[in-house]
């Protein structure tokens, strides 16, 4: 997240908590699970088994997608 805020906001920023907060400020649908995925990576809360699901199939590849548009992907 913090890639595609420095790129959208025309700043830099590698702050995963700032990337997270502030993308959900710009996709709002996106900003409960952006804060899960930023508790699970900061081990505060413990992942379930559909909840990573969910993660894997809706959230993770419209965050794919976006960077994909916005930065580019590498083969």
């Amino acid at each position: 997240m913090a890639g595609l805020v420095s790129i959208h906001d025309a700043t830099w920023t590698t702050d995963r908590a700032l990337g997270a907060h502030r993308w959900a400020e710009i996709e709002p649908e996106l900003g409960s699970d952006l804060y899960a995925l930023l508790a699970w990576s900061d081990s505060l809360v413990l992942a379930g088994c559909q909840a990573v699901r969910h993660m894997l199939d809706i959230t993770v590849p419209g965050i794919t997608a976006a960077f994909a548009s916005t930065i580019g992907l590498w083969p």
